[in-house]
């Protein structure tokens, strides 16, 4: 079974171990009972995961050509979103720095975003065109956790010395 209600990510191997794909990050709505998942075949992600390592996004392409680096676009505020690897990935937050405007406050991994400063983010390339428009100003979030909807007020960080 490659796809199932708790497989929220991960690999997809073969009766031999070989690894054939990735399943994507669960989506459940407690409203109607829909549940989603998806996966992605391993050849499709070769290219993207390299890319992502090397501090790119596709921001919602396939083809290495739309490539913009967007590292630091988001991390200006302490937060890090789920990789993009299919064309509509999520905006999930994948990770929070600790001591960062994000931390402070109260942004959680997880947290699904639905808005920037007031604009409708419905995948993580949306989100960081929207972020790129506020060049340096403040980020206002509206999330999704759980089965609640908050609010986050950021401000980027001042930048230390060593950056």
């Amino acid at each position: 079974v490659t796809s199932n209600p708790g497989a929220a990510g991960g690999a997809v191997v073969d009766r031999e171990g070989r690894l054939i794909g990735m399943l994507g990050r669960e989506l459940t709505s407690r409203v109607t009972g829909t549940w989603l998942n998806y996966a992605a075949p391993v050849a499709s992600l070769r290219i993207p995961v390299e890319r992502i390592m090397q501090g790119y996004s596709s921001a919602g392409s396939s083809t290495t050509d739309d490539l913009v680096p967007t590292i630091d676009l988001l991390m200006q505020f302490g937060f890090a979103l789920t990789p993009d690897i299919v064309q509509r990935t999520p905006p999930y937050v994948d990770y929070v720095r600790d001591d960062s405007p994000a931390s402070a406050a109260g942004l959680l991994p997880d947290d699904l975003i639905i808005t920037a400063n007031g604009l409708v983010t419905s995948s993580t390339a949306e989100l960081r065109r929207n972020v790129a428009r506020i060049a340096g100003g403040n980020l206002t979030l509206l999330v999704k956790r759980g089965d609640e909807f908050l609010e986050f007020e950021l401000a980027p960080a001042e930048p230390t010395e060593d950056e």
